[in-house]
């Protein structure tokens, strides 16, 4: 009930009686998602065609959408002192879920194989559930706007995903050019070129090459997912 009662103060801070403020904000609004719609839900090689702004338009929603999420949870599992204390547990059996995973790759080749398919889950999930505790310490040791310290957690915990889990160098490639009996991994496009490689991953590529859209074309070259 805490939550509905904080959560219900916040949008009654919000004057909905302004009729022209709520009309021009819910305009903004749907024309900004209305441009990035289409680029959000395209499929995989279209993601790898589009164009910088395309591509632009569509991380800026992926963003805001993570932001927003983040914000949220930051701020309703931290009023909430049940949700705080779970969520330290729950970082707890993480933390140590990850560790016992980590040392048994080590010795034991499949628990190395399911430690690397599954790490980053766990890593993102402990960051989740650690950082709801962060505005809640704050706003009690400098007294500072519970909310406002919800919003900076946030943004934060997405520079961090951004940067540790958004890394086009880890991921692997799902779309296969076939051309002239060749299969390569495709990666990125450049410009009217696409970034390709000999293997799934890029750091193991032994054969990297930036393959021309019209000799793909020209060529009759093909795309497909694995």
């Amino acid at each position: 009930m805490d939550t509905i009662s904080s959560l219900w103060d916040i949008l009654n801070d919000i004057n909905v009686n302004n009729i022209s403020g709520v009309v021009v904000i819910s305009f903004f609004i749907i024309i900004l998602f209305a441009g990035c719609m289409e680029p959000f839900f395209a499929s995989n090689i279209e993601i790898m065609l589009m164009n910088r702004n395309d591509i632009l338009k569509r991380t800026s929603l992926s963003y805001a959408i993570l932001f927003i999420v983040f914000a949220m949870l930051n701020y309703i599992i931290a009023i909430e002192t049940f949700f705080l204390s779970a969520c330290i547990w729950g970082f707890i059996i993480f933390a140590v879920v990850l560790g016992i995973s980590k040392i048994l790759s080590f010795f034991i080749n499949k628990a190395k194989v399911i430690y690397e398919k599954y790490a980053d889950y766990l890593k993102l999930g402990a960051i989740i559930i650690f950082f709801p505790a962060i505005p809640y310490t704050i706003s009690i040791i400098k007294e500072v706007n519970f909310i406002s310290c919800s919003l900076l957690c946030a943004l934060m915990e997405l520079l961090i995903v951004a940067l540790c889990f958004l890394n086009q160098e880890k991921r692997q490639s799902k779309i296969i050019l076939q051309i002239n009996n060749e299969k390569w991994y495709v990666f990125r496009h450049i410009d009217n070129n696409l970034l390709c490689g000999n293997n799934r991953e890029l750091k193991a590529s032994t054969q990297i090459k930036l393959i021309d859209l019209e000799d793909i074309s020209n060529k009759n070259g093909f795309f497909r997912v694995e």
